[in-house]
């Protein structure tokens, strides 16, 4: 087996993470830009409204951000179910590309 003896210098090895940097950002704004076709404001009404329907006064303190289809959801749930289900209605909402998660939950415990 043959070994390729390669040098880089300091230069060259910015320049190729430069370049690999470029064309990373260059391709996820291009699939940001396709991804928020409907709007990432009215899309983000919509998953809040899709969220109140099915939790009710469950959803009063968990927020909505969406940028480019994807769906951050923060804030606080009592039940460890009132989080998974906003998540899982969040994703069925058409424009949603992901949905992920920061909601934390009330405890119960008083032994803080």
């Amino acid at each position: 087996m043959r070994y390729l003896n390669i040098k880089f210098s300091p230069l060259s090895a910015a320049l190729v993470l430069s370049a690999a940097c470029l064309l990373g950002c260059s391709v996820l704004q291009a699939g940001e830009q396709a991804a928020s076709a409907p709007g990432d404001p009215a899309l983000a009404a919509a998953v809040t409204q899709a969220i109140h329907d099915a939790l009710d006064y469950k959803a009063k303190d968990i927020q909505v951000a969406v940028n480019g289809g994807v769906v951050m959801l923060s804030g606080w749930a009592n039940q460890p179910s009132d989080e998974s289900r906003a998540r899982a209605v969040a994703s069925r909402v058409p424009g949603v590309m992901r949905a992920y998660s920061r909601v934390h939950l009330w405890s119960s415990d008083d032994s803080y």
